[in-house]
Order: structure tokens, then sequence, then C-alpha cells
């Protein structure tokens, strides 16, 4: 009976934290060109506190940037999440680890005060991330398993001709 609940998924540790790791590089390298792009296409000047700091949905010249560029980040880290983390059971830990990991950079390297918020912002960006990062996971990788299932699915079993007589027999061989 004890064994009937034992969970035989193998948990390796280091490729948990590699794939937060490169989960986290894709996170802020997107964030920072999304970032850049439209400071620049805005007339803006960029600055790391975009990414960092927690008042800077106060600022009324930078709300639009961040919330522009946090959304289009979306897109960068679904794909990341979908060609690195791959199954769609993961993708709210690894959300949930990003955003906290992101908060933790942010009390250390912030040099305003704790927004409400920027709380709030981020909270409804990872909801977002959450739900359309699982739902693609789960998308792809029924895709995959489709594809495989439409290999064997229509496979014919082959069928053997035998002419007699000018009147063709065919048999199912199984």
């Amino acid at each position: 009976m004890k064994e009937r609940f034992k969970k035989k998924d193998n948990f390796n540790s280091k490729m948990i934290l590699t794939q937060l790791f490169s989960l986290l590089c894709t996170y802020y390298s997107g964030l920072i060109v999304v970032c850049l792009f439209l400071d620049f296409a805005v007339g803006l000047q960029f600055h790391l506190g975009q990414v960092w700091d927690f008042g800077i949905y106060n600022y009324d010249t930078y709300f639009s940037v961040n919330l522009l560029s946090n959304i289009f980040n979306i897109l960068v880290v679904v794909s990341g999440l979908i060609f690195i983390v791959v199954k769609g059971s993961k993708v709210l830990d690894f959300i949930f680890s990003l955003y906290l990991w992101h908060f933790i950079i942010c009390c250390i390297l912030s040099t305003s005060e704790f927004n409400k918020m920027w709380l709030i912002m981020n909270t409804i960006l990872s909801i977002l991330t959450i739900f359309l990062g699982e739902y693609l996971c789960v998308r792809f990788d029924q895709q995959d398993t489709l594809i495989i299932d439409r290999l064997f699915k229509n496979k014919k079993k082959p069928i053997a001709e035998h002419k007699r007589n000018d009147d063709i027999i065919k048999i199912n061989i199984q």
C-alpha cells in the first residue's frame, strides 16, 4: 500500500537550478532589450532602474514604457518556458520562482521604497505569464503527441492481394 503513493519522479536539482537560471537570464535579457527598444522609440533614456526599481511605476513618463515592456516580455518568457521548462505542470513553479527571485533582486538593488503599485503590476504580469505559459506548454506538448499519434494511426494494415480467376481477393494481415 505504501508503494502505491510513492512518486517515481526523479528529482534533479542541478537541472532545475540550470533551468531557473536560464529562465532568469531570458527574463532579464528580454526585459532589457524590450525596454531599450521602447525607450528609443519614445525618446527616453534607458536606465537599469526600469528593471530593478520599486518606484518605476510612479513616474508618469516611464509608466507606459515599463508596462508595455513587461507585457511584451511575457512573450519572451513564455517562449523560454516552452523551450527550457517544456512541461506545463512545472510552469507555475518556475514563474513563481522567477518572480520571487526578481523581488529579492529588486529588494537588494532598488533605490526607492517598496511600492504597492509595483507589487500589483508584477502580480498581474505573473498571473498572465502563468496562464499563457501553461496553455502554450500544454499545447506544444499535445501537438507533439498528436503528431506521433497521427504517424501510427494513419498507417494502414498491410493487405495481401491474390488473383484467382480474374477476381481480386483482399486479405487483411494482422
